[in-house]
């Protein structure tokens, strides 16, 4: 049987591609911070059908999505709607707003700051479209990939059988 891609090296993929859109999102260069930006969000997509495979495969409790039972697990669904909305689109699920950072702060400061859309296009399934609602519309961007770092860090741990 062929080796897999261990939820390990996704994890890294996606730390990575979000430490570089933390680096690139102090410049000027807004383009330069939406690549690492769409990078770090197709690589949550790859670990949240990861972790809800292998919860499937073991459930832990009754619930039916994974992110139930971890922190920010809400912040996920929110991403689940928005790139089923937009597919490989990301580009149509964010904007750049020029009014400045939202708190929490971080310096240096720049005027600039990727940002969910407040709405996103219309489609025939609305599942998660509240917890997209209620966490990320409007919201900046890193924050939603601190949030996505925390609840893939603790659910990795959990039910990743390599950690």
């Amino acid at each position: 049987m062929a080796e897999r891609v261990t939820t390990r090296s996704l994890l890294a993929g996606f730390e990575e591609a979000a430490q570089r859109f933390y680096v690139a999102s102090k410049e000027t260069d807004s383009d330069a911070a939406f690549r690492p930006l769409f990078e770090a969000l197709n690589w949550s997509v790859s670990l949240d059908d990861r972790l809800q495979a292998a919860w499937e495969a073991s459930p832990t409790n009754p619930a039916k999505w994974w992110s139930d039972g971890f922190i920010h697990g809400d912040d996920v669904k929110g991403v689940r709607y928005a790139r089923n909305r937009v597919h490989h689109q990301w580009a149509d699920a964010l904007f750049l707003s020029s009014s400045g950072r939202a708190y929490p702060r971080t310096y240096p400061l720049v005027f600039h700051e990727w940002r969910w859309r407040p709405e996103l296009p219309a489609g025939r399934n609305t599942q998660f479209q509240a917890e997209y609602a209620a966490q990320l519309a409007a919201g900046p961007a890193r924050v939603t990939l601190g949030n996505l770092s925390l609840c893939f860090h603790d659910a990795a741990g959990e039910l990743s059988p390599e950690g």
